[in-house]
């Protein structure tokens, strides 16, 4: 085994050794979080391996608790917006066919106007937990994760704007250049006058010269595409875990 294998397969061990250690310790926070009993001795162990005082665990503990709730308000937002939307729609229904069965359907548009109020209620009640969970994270190595990522992003966004823009504009440019060529060559394939051949050849190279210049423009641009969207796939599946309790 070669030095650079070496020292990755310890740098892994030593990674997954210290990723093992902080798990137990999570575990234990979100026990505690969710009140159950927890051993003391197998506590003091967990945080004596973990290199966590009591105070690191009073303050996680507390902080789960907070996100236990916030979660919580989520999941009800989400539900409330669900709601709404469903009561807004019924809503809509009832005020159409009341016109033509006002007396028939109006406990059904007050029932409908109750749940929109109610699902408003809750939602707004609710309100702002994606934030918070967002905000307070306990899991660092999430952050972490995600500040290499913006980076890389930021740079593939500020490169892909220059080519981006380029493309743009040879695509236009050989837009009009083949379409100049098709009203020189357009009756019968050919040129109509003598004179006029320079001026077909000439463009014909223009538009195979502006071919190939998006050829190597796309070149450039598919893999920082491509990358671009893993990296945007990448945060979005950190956003959401970052909403988990």
């Amino acid at each position: 085994m070669g030095l650079t294998t070496l020292l990755d397969s310890l740098r892994n061990k030593k990674q997954a050794a210290h990723r093992s250690k902080f798990s137990h310790y999570i575990t234990l926070v979100r026990d505690l979080a969710s009140g159950a009993e927890i051993d003391a001795d197998e506590a003091g162990h967990v945080l004596t391996v973990a290199d966590k005082s009591e105070d690191d665990l009073s303050r996680d503990v507390n902080l789960q608790q907070s996100r236990n709730t916030w979660a919580a308000q989520l999941q009800a937002n989400q539900q409330a917006s669900h709601d709404r939307l469903a009561a807004e729609r019924d809503l809509a229904t009832a005020q159409r066919a009341l016109q033509a069965a006002y007396d028939k359907l109006l406990p059904a548009v007050d029932a409908a106007h109750d749940r929109v109020a109610d699902a408003n209620l809750r939602f707004l009640t609710t309100q702002g937990a994606d934030s918070k969970l967002a905000e307070n994270i306990l899991d660092q190595e999430l952050l972490q994760r995600e500040a290499a990522l913006i980076p890389e992003l930021q740079k593939i966004n500020a490169e892909l704007k220059p080519l981006t823009s380029d493309r743009g504009r040879l695509q236009t440019a050989l837009e009009n250049a083949e379409f100049q060529h098709t009203q020189k060559t357009r009756s019968t394939g050919r040129v109509a006058w003598f004179v006029q051949a320079k001026d077909a050849d000439e463009l014909a190279e223009i538009v195979a010269n502006l071919q190939s210049q998006l050829r190597q423009l796309s070149a450039l641009i598919h893999p920082r595409e491509r990358r671009q969207t893993e990296l945007q796939r990448q945060l979005s599946d950190i956003h959401a875990e970052k909403l988990q309790p």
